[in-house]
């Protein structure tokens, strides 16, 4: 029985949800002077650290530009970010930078640091050149993070532009106008973690086992493959501190083993997949959620007009007729029952969208005029052959769990099924996402379909920028309706006009159906009886922000 059968045996109800909850500091336990001689002994402090296990830590590379998406598990809580995300809402504010401003031609940032941030472990205090060190080294031709484009594009890509203007002050000008930096120098976005210069140079080998930085945990041990230990530091400016007396993080893989243990007590918090709702709460145990993590598209491979890996004779692409290519790509969309799916594999969680990218629902910039796209495996057949594929095609459907983003595999695993009912031959693939990552970013993706779930981010530009720009480090795919955007969203800094831009742009990769829209995905995670509230930033999938994490 394939993975994709198995899924339509089960159903999954569905669970509440909490975002960002308030967060609430916890009184020092109280125990009585004295006791009768005949009461038992007062029940001793639990003094154990917090435990959490997440699916894996990728590479477990500490260096910011060599490390993916997992790594931030560890990065974001050692390291710090010139701006912060308000946890509910994403509204930036004061991170490692007290304020910022951008020049009227849109061009030039000035940042202005918080005075007398320590590093960890005696590395001094964190000056304009501990970021211009991190923003060099995060820029790298060998850099994987996401964020380098967008970190060239701010200098012009000429460290020169990179202006000292004292110790705690400094601006970066780019040649054509930038409005989503301070976004993406965001935690919410990942952002810049800002490294010690003196550490890095001194004790380079060090620096990349044992990471330091201004965050609110420091770095205590690392088992490759199993477990991250880490410290609360005694103070931090503007992080909460934890109160656990150290945590722990654990690397599990199998989602019936991380649930397994926080139901016994070995784990406290940890992500668990969406089909494991139903059996946690069974086990009386809560769920926090966090909705909107992300928007799922399914992608077409070798979909880059104008690259040398163009795959301009892929079915779904036909570049001699390009209305056969497009009846290709709708009929793959008229083939995925979208519901289903969502029932099946995220327990009623999630909404059916009608746009890829960026139409999350209740968001200002979401297109509410486009139909949500219809279930319809007659008329995928009859678009099929009016593609000139009566008979279908042979493709393979790669599936991997994308960093933080539990089920994805299972929703390639069902799409793989639902085009195999209109006559697609699909070969399965699966492969770790770190591994698939490379393909991506090389463009070498011809005859490969894959289920890419889009951030979340307050501004739906970032998103589009990060993942789907020409220049970005793991383009999916190039659409002109992307590039216009973009050039036209670079110079308009109101937001009721950079939504309606969005909103066109939605409107656009409908019709060219560039990619299939499928559906919002939440982010589940099972709470242990120690767990009291946690706040996590809004829109973010990966375990974040710990330090909030307080006891009940």
């Amino acid at each position: 029985m394939s993975r994709s059968e198995h899924l339509g045996l089960v159903r999954e109800s569905g669970f509440s949800v909490r975002i960002g909850a308030t967060m609430v500091v916890v009184a020092a336990l109280v125990f009585a002077a004295c006791a009768p001689a005949s009461a038992p002994p007062s029940p001793s402090v639990d003094t154990s650290p917090l435990a959490v296990s997440v699916a894996n830590l990728a590479s477990e590379n500490w260096a910011p530009w060599l490390a993916s998406a997992d790594e931030e598990i560890v990065t974001l809580l050692v390291s710090d970010t010139l701006v912060r995300a308000d946890p509910k809402t994403g509204a930036l504010g004061p991170g490692l930078a007290l304020s910022w401003s951008l020049s009227p031609d849109l061009k030039t940032w000035t940042f202005k640091l918080r005075p007398d941030v320590a590093f960890q472990d005696g590395w001094g205090t964190v000056t304009v050149e501990d970021v211009k060190f991190s923003w060099q080294m995060l820029i790298r031709q060998d850099s994987v993070m996401s964020l380098a484009p967008l970190l060239r594009q701010a200098i012009g890509n000429d460290m020169a532009s990179f202006k000292i203007l004292g110790p705690l002050e400094f601006s970066v000008t780019a040649k054509d106008p930038l409005l989503t930096l301070a976004t993406q120098l965001s935690d919410q976005a990942s952002g810049l973690l800002i490294q010690s210069k003196k550490y890095w140079e001194t004790k380079p080998d060090e620096a990349a086992r044992h990471p330091v930085g201004t965050g609110p945990y420091k770095f205590v041990s690392h088992t490759p493959g199993v477990e991250v230990k880490l410290q609360p530091v005694a103070s931090h400016p503007y992080r909460k501190i934890s109160t656990f007396n150290g945590l722990t993080i654990k690397i599990v893989g199998d989602n019936a083993t991380r649930l397994a243990q926080v139901q016994s007590g070995d784990v406290d918090l940890a992500p668990i997949a969406p089909q494991q709702i139903k059996e946690a709460k069974a086990s009386q145990l809560r769920i926090i959620s966090n909705r909107n993590v992300g928007l799922a598209n399914m992608i077409f491979g070798g979909y880059y007009p104008g690259h040398a890996n163009y795959d301009p004779k892929a079915p779904w692409i036909q570049a001699s007729d390009p209305q056969k290519g497009l009846a290709v790509r709708q009929a793959l969309s008229l083939a995925i029952d979208r519901k289903t799916i969502i029932e099946k594999v995220y327990g009623g969680e999630g909404e059916a969208v009608a746009c890829t990218l960026v139409c999350f629902p209740g968001f200002a910039w979401t297109n509410t005029e486009l139909k949500l796209p219809e279930y319809d495996p007659a008329k995928a057949k009859q678009m099929l052959a009016q593609g000139g594929y009566p008979n279908g095609f042979a493709t393979t459907v790669w599936t991997f769990e994308q960093s933080g983003r539990p089920g994805t595999a299972d929703v390639g695993e069902a799409v793989a099924g639902y085009w195999e009912a209109i006559g697609i031959k699909v070969t399965r693939q699966p492969i770790e996402f770190v591994n698939f990552l490379p393909r991506i970013q090389a463009r070498t993706t011809a005859g490969m379909n894959w289920v890419y779930v889009t951030p979340f981010y307050p501004d739906p530009a970032v998103g589009v920028q990060v993942a789907y720009a020409p220049t970005s480090t793991r383009a999916h795919f190039n659409d002109p309706a992307i590039n216009s955007a973009l050039a036209r969203l670079a110079t308009v800094p109101e937001p009721a006009s950079r939504y309606a831009i969005v909103k066109e742009m939605s409107r656009e990769l409908v019709q060219s159906m560039s990619a299939i829209p499928l559906f919002t995905q939440v982010a589940p995670f099972a709470a242990g009886k120690r767990i009291g509230d946690w706040s996590p930033i809004a829109g973010v999938a990966r375990l974040n922000s710990v330090e909030t994490v307080t006891r009940k």
